[in-house]
């Protein structure tokens, strides 16, 4: 038998969600641990914040929701006594914080969050992200709603995954590619590569609200803009910026057991939600039943013309490469640089 274990921290689920809102949560991790068995898997919760807990994985609690450094060892101390096959982050960055690495590419944002330090058996002693290069741990989360101030979403994730049932691959093989118009020759390689199939949808031709038509696949590559707490992603052609798709046609469209890959600047950013009144759009995908959603919590990099094999190189080696920023208030405050050749 596999074995998970989900990762939680009762004293920060009790300061976001108040003392009496732990009871169903617990209720909800509970259902899926039996689900798990059922399927074959021994899963266990244990409360990084519970220092009895934390001694038997010969760790200390983590006393503080906000410590990167805490949550980091302690997560490490699990892995080291029990070798888990699956670790679980139990809900959004405010209670099990993502980990801020250095960014070394120029003209980006300074840190990018990310949970790939939990994934590394390297200790957190440095901040730089090659240092956690070489995963050896397979680590996902389930993400509640940041900020929340009642579970409702978390224990809705939690009981969709002890609900989940594997479907068949031919029910993915229909897919949307949605994609900026500039960047339609990488999207259609992209989905090439997956499907087996050159079928993409470039916006401004395909563009919110007349995207939700789209939806109904249930497999999406999403190759658009994205900006810092922002519920939309952009198409672009010429100086256009169209809006491609927002949260409120995921809401209104999109089907259960999704599974989404959007290669989109912020494209899995879980800001609050308050702050703009619509949920992430990651987060609304979740919320309509997706399965998974793949993204980046910072930029994201990638030729502006056809090729993709080296994205990764390139944005290592070539930072101007492609750099892109949408303004917060204006279409027009988008940067390109190109580097010298």
């Amino acid at each position: 038998m596999s074995n998970k274990v989900i990762i939680a921290n009762y004293l920060g689920l009790k300061v976001k969600y108040a003392q009496q809102n732990l009871k169903p949560i617990l209720d909800a991790l509970h259902r899926l641990i039996e689900a798990d068995r059922s399927r074959g898997m021994v899963s266990r919760v244990v409360d990084i914040s519970n220092a009895a807990q934390m001694r038997t994985y010969n760790g200390r609690a983590v006393t503080s929701q906000k410590s990167e450094l805490q949550a980091k060892y302690a997560v490490d101390c699990i892995y080291a006594a029990t070798r888990a096959d699956y670790l679980v982050l139990l809900d959004s960055w405010d209670v099990i914080p993502h980990l801020t690495l250095t960014n070394h590419i120029r003209h980006d944002d300074r840190t990018v969050p990310s949970d790939l330090p939990y994934a590394s058996d390297a200790p957190f002693s440095s901040r730089d992200p090659m240092r956690y290069a070489a995963a050896t741990r397979v680590v996902g989360r389930i993400a509640g709603l940041t900020g929340a101030k009642e579970p409702s979403f978390l224990i809705g994730q939690i009981v969709a995954a002890a609900k989940y049932k594997s479907r068949r691959r031919a029910d993915y093989l229909a897919h949307l590619g949605l994609s900026a118009w500039q960047w339609r020759q990488s999207t259609a390689e992209s989905v090439k590569a997956i499907f087996d199939s050159r079928e993409i949808v470039a916006c401004p031709d395909a563009r919110s609200p007349t995207i939700q038509k789209r939806l109904g696949p249930m497999t999406h590559f999403i190759n658009c803009h994205g900006q810092p707490g922002d519920p939309q992603f952009y198409g672009e052609r010429g100086r256009g910026y169209p809006v491609a798709i927002t949260s409120g046609d995921v809401a209104k469209a999109a089907k259960r057991n999704t599974i989404v890959a959007a290669e989109c600047c912020y494209g899995a950013q879980l800001f609050d939600p308050g702050e703009r009144g619509q949920w992430p759009i990651a987060n609304t995908y979740l919320g309509a039943g997706a399965v998974a959603f793949l993204g980046s919590s910072n930029y994201a990099w990638g030729p502006p013309g056809a090729g993709n094999a080296s994205s990764t190189c390139w944005a290592a080696h070539r930072p101007g490469e492609h750099f892109c920023r949408l303004g917060r208030n204006s279409s027009s405050d988008k940067e390109w640089r190109t580097p010298p050749t």
